[in-house]
């Protein structure tokens, strides 16, 4: 990744990242630096906490872990809107959007996708953008067609590589 090279561009600092996820362990000591609460969506409270125990757990603490690398002096904030198992709705999903770009949040993270396309969510995401704020978004890992909200024309696709750079075969 030359880590070293891009951190000569940017540490991200000044940069508020929104992980909107399955929570983020807040605990976690390979994340460290300005780690901050935004809201849990499932559970209806301020405590955005990854949740042990499903097949979600631990997805957002890594894709922060992985914002962390990158950007080392930015801040993250978490915003848990699927459970362990990595249910959850559009509906809150479109809150979590508002409710970063409200935050102040520079960049909105969702590495999720929705079994179809969703009309608060592509609202949202256009909320997002007309405020400057730039949002990232995984296509899917199931091989398949890319999938919302990374369809999304506002929205920075993201796909898997291996390591010879060449697209993986589980990505969409």
């Amino acid at each position: 990744l030359n880590l070293p090279g891009a951190h000569v561009i940017s540490t991200g600092s000044g940069t508020t990242v929104a992980i909107i996820d399955g929570g983020i362990n807040m605990n976690h000591p390979g994340i460290g630096g300005s780690l901050l609460a935004g809201h849990d969506f499932v559970d209806g409270d301020n405590v955005p906490d990854d949740m042990p125990g499903g097949v979600a757990s631990g997805h957002g603490t890594f894709v922060a872990g992985i914002v962390r690398l990158m950007a080392p002096d930015a801040t993250i904030r978490a915003y848990r809107v699927m459970n362990q198992n990595g249910y959850g709705d559009g509906f809150s999903l479109a809150q979590a959007i508002e409710r970063a770009t409200a935050d102040g949040c520079n960049v909105i993270n969702l590495s999720l996708a929705l079994t179809a396309g969703h009309r608060a969510v592509n609202e949202a995401i256009q909320y997002a953008v007309s405020n400057d704020v730039t949002v990232v978004g995984g296509v899917g890992n199931e091989g398949q067609d890319v999938m919302a909200p990374a369809t999304d024309p506002n929205v920075i696709a993201v796909a898997a590589i291996d390591s010879l750079m060449k697209i993986t075969d589980f990505t969409n």
